[in-house]
C-alpha cells in the first residue's frame, strides 16, 4: 500500500473537474489534505489512501455551487410576493416595506433569520455567496449576518449598499461618506480570506446624482476591492434618460462616468442595449444571471449574448422574496427557459443576433461553479477540482431514480442540471472541511435554526405591524375561494 497520505480520499466518483482542459473522469479520485486538493485523477491511477476515506460509487463529484447574486435578508419575506399588502406596487412601496420592517431589527434578529437561508443554500451544494445588503436601517443589523456568513464556513462577496434617490424612502437614504466609512468599519470587523466586504449603488437608479456614484466608485477602488453594481433593464433606461443623465441604458451611462473596469462585478444582466454587451466585453467586468427574478417583467436575461462574447456568467436567485427557492440547481433550469423565452421575443422584434448560442447542460454546469467564483472574485482563473485548488467540493447521489436511466452514463451531466435539486446533494467540501455530511450540517443543527428563524422573524414582523397585511390564509378564514378551518 502506497505511504501517500492525504485527510480525505474520494474514490470510484463519477468527476466533473470543471479544470482548465474540462476533464470528466467516469471513474475517478480526488485527493484532500489541509485546504487544498492535492491530486485527481482516474482510479487506477491512485497512489493515495487516507484518514478518512469516501467511496463515492454511483455519486458525482464536481465544484461547489456559488449563488452569484442574492438578498440573504429576504428570508423572511419568503414566498412574499402574493402578499396582500397596502405598500404601492412599485420599487418605493417595496422599499418603503424594507424600511418599516427592518428598522426594527436587531444584529440578533438578523443572525437567527438569515442562518436559514444559509443553511438552505449550503445543503443544497453552494459553497459561496454574493450578498447585496440594503437593508442598513439600522446600520448594526448587517453585522448579524456577516456574523452568520463567518460560523458558515461559506466564501462570500458582501456589499453594503449605498442608496439616495429621491423615489426612495427618506430613512433609506445616505451620504456616500458615511457609507464608505461603513464598509471600512465592516472590513476591519469582518473581512477575511473567505469574505470581502465591499460597496454597492445597487442600481445606478438608486443613486441620485453621477457625482455621488463617481465618488462611490472611486471610495471603493481607494479600499483595494472590487466594486459591486446591477446593470440592467428597460425600466432602469427610461429613469435616467428622464434625468437627463444618458440617452443609452444602464451599461452605457456607467461607462460614459468612467466606472466600469475588470474589478466590477456586474449583476441581473438583464434587457440590455445590443452595443451594451460589447461595452461589457470591452471593460472585462464579470456577468451574473437572474433568471426568475425578472422573467416576469422584462422576459428573462439573454445568456447567449454574453456567451457569444465570450463571457461566462455566475447564476443567482435574487434572494428569497421572490424568487423562494435557494437551490441553484432550479436555478440553472430557469436560465435554460428563460434564454429560450429571451429568444422567441428578440425574434418578434426581428432581432436574432447571437442566436446560434445554444445553452447546454455543460454550460450552465460551469456558469453554476466556475462563472459564480469568477463573479466573485473568487479566482481570476478557472477553480476547478485540480490540484493546489481550493477543495470546495460536493458530492451528489446520482443513484437514484431521478438520474436513470444513466444510459451507460452518458447522461449524468444532462441529469445533473434538469434532474438534480438540493435533496441530492450528499456531502459538501469547503476548503477541505466537511460542512455537510451525509446530507446533515455539521455547523448547525437544522431543526435549532429553522425554529428560531420563525421566532425571530415573528418578532420581527409583529414589531413592523406588518403581520395584519399578510395574506388571510388562517383558520376560520377564506383566501382566494379556499375555507381555511
Amino acid at each position: 500500500m502506497s505511504n501517500l497520505l492525504v485527510d480525505y480520499l474520494i474514490r470510484n466518483a463519477y468527476i466533473i473537474t470543471m479544470d482548465k482542459n474540462k476533464n470528466v473522469f467516469t471513474r475517478g479520485y480526488v485527493a484532500i489534505s489541509g485546504e487544498k486538493i492535492v491530486d485527481v485523477g482516474k482510479e487506477e491511477d491512485c497512489q493515495f489512501r487516507g484518514k478518512k476515506e469516501i467511496n463515492a460509487a454511483g455519486k458525482a463529484v464536481l465544484p461547489g455551487l456559488v449563488n452569484a447574486h442574492n438578498h440573504i435578508n429576504q428570508m423572511l419575506l419568503r414566498s412574499s410576493i402574493d402578499d396582500n399588502s397596502t405598500y404601492e406596487p412599485n420599487i418605493t412601496g417595496f422599499m418603503q416595506k424594507m424600511v418599516d420592517i427592518w428598522s426594527n431589527a436587531t444584529p440578533e434578529i438578523c443572525y437567527k433569520i438569515v442562518r436559514l437561508h444559509i443553511l438552505d443554500m449550503v445543503l443544497g451544494g453552494v459553497v459561496a455567496i454574493h450578498d447585496q445588503h440594503f437593508t442598513n436601517f439600522p446600520n448594526s443589523n448587517i453585522d448579524g449576518t456577516l456574523q452568520a456568513i463567518q460560523e458558515s464556513q461559506l466564501h462570500a462577496f458582501v456589499s453594503r449598499c449605498h442608496l439616495s434617490a429621491e423615489s426612495l424612502p427618506k430613512q433609506a437614504r445616505e451620504n456616500v461618506s458615511d457609507v464608505l466609512k461603513e464598509v471600512q468599519r465592516l472590513k476591519s470587523i469582518w473581512d477575511n480570506d473567505r469574505l470581502t466586504i465591499t460597496g454597492s449603488p445597487i442600481n445606478p437608479t438608486w443613486v441620485q446624482t453621477p457625482e455621488e456614484l463617481i465618488e462611490l466608485r472611486e471610495g471603493i477602488r481607494n479600499l483595494n476591492v472590487p466594486f459591486d453594481i446591477d446593470l440592467s433593464g428597460a425600466s432602469w433606461k427610461q429613469t435616467l434618460m428622464e434625468r437627463k443623465y444618458t440617452k443609452g441604458g444602464a451599461v452605457q451611462y456607467c461607462a460614459e462616468l468612467g466606472i466600469l473596469d475588470e474589478d466590477v462585478s456586474g449583476g441581473k444582466s438583464f434587457m440590455l442595449e445590443p452595443d451594451e454587451y460589447d461595452i461589457w466585453k470591452e471593460t472585462g467586468m464579470t456577468a451574473c444571471i437572474v433568471p426568475l427574478g425578472r422573467i416576469r417583467d422584462e422576459l428573462g436575461p439573454s445568456t447567449h449574448h454574453f456567451l457569444a462574447r465570450d463571457i461566462l456568467p455566475g447564476l443567482g436567485n435574487d434572494g428569497p422574496m421572490g424568487t423562494p427557492q435557494s437551490s441553484i440547481w432550479q436555478v440553472m433550469r430557469h436560465t435554460y427557459i428563460a434564454d429560450i423565452v429571451r429568444k422567441k421575443s428578440e425574434i418578434l422584434q426581428n432581432y436574432t443576433e447571437d442566436h446560434e448560442i445554444q445553452i447546454t447542460p455543460e454550460i450552465l454546469l460551469e456558469m453554476a461553479t466556475i462563472g459564480g467564483r469568477r463573479h466573485l472574485f473568487l479566482d481570476k482563473e478557472v477553480a476547478g477540482i485540480e490540484k493546489d485548488n481550493s477543495a470546495d467540493i460536493i458530492i451528489v447521489d446520482s443513484d437514484n431514480h431521478r438520474f436513470y436511466p444513466h444510459n451507460n452514463l452518458r447522461r449524468i451531466p444532462t441529469h445533473l442540471v434538469f434532474s438534480t435539486d438540493v435533496q441530492d446533494v450528499e456531502s459538501v467540501m469547503i476548503k477541505g472541511q466537511l460542512v455537510v455530511e451525509n446530507r446533515q450540517s455539521t455547523i448547525w443543527d437544522y431543526d435549532t435554526v429553522k425554529n428560531e428563524a420563525e421566532i425571530a422573524t415573528q418578532e420581527l414582523l409583529n414589531m413592523a405591524g406588518y403581520e395584519p397585511m399578510l395574506p388571510t390564509r388562517r383558520p376560520g378564514q377564506t383566501f382566494n375561494g379556499w375555507n381555511y378551518s
